[in-house]
Parts: structure tokens; C-alpha cells; sequence
């Protein structure tokens, strides 16, 4: 039996062939939009419709392949990053949970992926099935995605200085739900039935796909499928 590793991972591991070390960290390229850097880390949105939401944080910096071998400033460094970007995530879209995947099967160079998880999932209540990217996959429509990351942005208050830890205002996320409705664009099913003084998007909370469901609610979901990632 094979291993079904791939035949140069020798220099994968090494970071002799490592695409992501080769990467010239610009703010879009075929994978995504860049949402948010620091010296040491990308974060960024990708344009595979896998799932709404779904960002890569990677490292830059020397070549790694395990947390582990970052030094302890580093390691504390590259955790902040990710868990900011990932407040970030929980606030604009409201999945039911996160999920974080730090693998590195295909490309072994750090980088955890970010997974909202929604009523409406591939997976209800298991590991998200996420599979290398082969090119076949469905991508984002352009201007949902850089609306979605023009949003993100500005909460990750990126370019500028990000934002400290418990500063996403409830009332800022919702500015961005309200201007949704205000533009006439249908608040989607991976967004939250929107609630602010006085008013509720009646006909999105009907439907049943808001992330974090009501009492009793179940939602729709959909079957099964296997998803591929990018990295």
C-alpha cells in the first residue's frame, strides 16, 4: 500500500519547495482577500465557496511546520492573531461554533483554518469534511466576498492598529446588518436574524437560517458533502 504522500515532501517539510513561504503577502491573490496582517501572520478570506467565512491565518516569517517550534513570543504572538481574527468572524457572521484546524497535510507550513458553523452545515455536530483544494471548487461571488471583507476590516481596524480583545461592539456588527437591508440586499442565510431597539428582520427570522437558532428551532439543514480547502 502506498502512503499517497506527496513525492517531494521531503522538500515541502523543509520549506525548499513551500508555496506559502514563496508568497509575496499581497492583499488578494487567487486564494483570497487579506483581511488582516500583523509582522508575523495573513489572514485571509477565502474565494472558495466552502463555507461562509472560511479564512486561512498563516505564518510568515522563517519556515515552521509545528507550533512547537515557535518561541514563546511567537507562540503567544501567532494565538492572538488567530483568536482576533476569529472574534472577528464570530461577530460578523454568528455561526453556532468556530472551529479550528491547524493541519498541514498538503502544505507543512503553519496556518489554521477558521470555520464558521451554521443550522445549514455539511457536517451538523461533526468535524467539518475538508479535503485539499483540486480546482474544481465553486467560488464566492467577487463582490460578496470583498463586501465581506471590506466589513471585516474595518472591524479588525485593519490596515490600522487591531482592535483589543473585547472591543467588536455588538452595535458596530450590527451597523453592518443594517446596512444590508438599507442597500436592498436580502440579509443572507449564514448571517443572524438581525435584533436592534425596536426592530427585527421578521421575514429572515422566519425562515429558519439564522446561525444561532431560536428555542425549539432546528433549521434546515443540508446533506452531507465533502469540501475541499484551498491549502
Amino acid at each position: 500500500m502506498t502512503s499517497g504522500w506527496p513525492p517531494d515532501w521531503a522538500d515541502r517539510i523543509s520549506g525548499a519547495s513551500c508555496e506559502m513561504c514563496r508568497s509575496e503577502r499581497k492583499d488578494e491573490d487567487q486564494y483570497g482577500i487579506r483581511i488582516h496582517a500583523t509582522e508575523h501572520t495573513d489572514a485571509v478570506l477565502q474565494r472558495a465557496a466552502i463555507q461562509p467565512g472560511y479564512t486561512l491565518v498563516i505564518w510568515r516569517g522563517r519556515h515552521v511546520v509545528e507550533p512547537f517550534e515557535l518561541t514563546d513570543a511567537e507562540a503567544s504572538a501567532y494565538w492572538r492573531d488567530v483568536l482576533t481574527v476569529a472574534r472577528a468572524l464570530n461577530d460578523f457572521y454568528q455561526p453556532l461554533k468556530m472551529n479550528y484546524e491547524t493541519l498541514g497535510n498538503t502544505v507543512p507550513h503553519l496556518h489554521t483554518h477558521l470555520l464558521p458553523r451554521y443550522v445549514e452545515d455539511p457536517a451538523p455536530g461533526r468535524p467539518f469534511p475538508l479535503l485539499p483544494q483540486n480546482g474544481s471548487e465553486a467560488i464566492t461571488d467577487s463582490n460578496r466576498l470583498a463586501e465581506d471583507a471590506a466589513a471585516l476590516r474595518t472591524l479588525l481596524s485593519w490596515p490600522n492598529t487591531p482592535l483589543p480583545a473585547g472591543t467588536l461592539s455588538s452595535h458596530t456588527v450590527r451597523v453592518f446588518r443594517v446596512s444590508f437591508l438599507h442597500q436592498g440586499r436580502p440579509l443572507r442565510g449564514r448571517l443572524p436574524a438581525v435584533s436592534w431597539p425596536g426592530q427585527r428582520d421578521a421575514g429572515h427570522a422566519a425562515s429558519g437560517r439564522s446561525g444561532r437558532p431560536r428555542p425549539g428551532q432546528t433549521g434546515r439543514q443540508a446533506a452531507p458533502r465533502r469540501m475541499r480547502s484551498p491549502r
